[in-house]
């Protein structure tokens, strides 16, 4: 590894366990990023097409904060809720040094929990 201690009831470090939790991370990111970034822009090109600034112009700056905003209570707390911080793999599909552990009970490790990270 990298030289620094494993955290209490480790098994130790897998980088195949890192490149799944960097995918996870990314893949919610880019959740909770994409509704930010789409629906304001479609919602106030429709309300534009049907003349809803046409008489009050100045009432574009607020609708795009409420979307925003809306968008941003919507995707972030959904995106923390479906990508928590930490996920469970099988051994399998670990380095082959997991595969044989036995946790304090002497039966098999099947499945092994990671830190995601934020």
């Amino acid at each position: 590894g990298d030289g620094s201690p494993s955290p209490p009831g480790s098994l130790g470090r897998s980088r195949l366990a890192g490149l799944y939790a960097v995918g996870a991370c990314t893949a919610g990111r880019v959740f909770a990023a994409a509704p930010v970034l789409t629906v304001p822009p479609l919602v106030l090109e429709v309300l534009e097409r049907r003349g809803a600034f046409a008489a009050r112009p100045w009432l574009r700056l607020p609708a795009t904060l409420v979307l925003l905003a809306a968008a941003i209570q919507f995707s972030v707390p959904l995106s923390f809720g479906l990508f928590k911080q930490t996920a469970d793999v099988d051994v399998r599909w670990l380095e082959p040094r997991f595969r044989n552990l036995r946790g304090a009970d002497g039966e098999l490790v099947a499945r092994v929990a990671y830190n995601k990270g934020l």
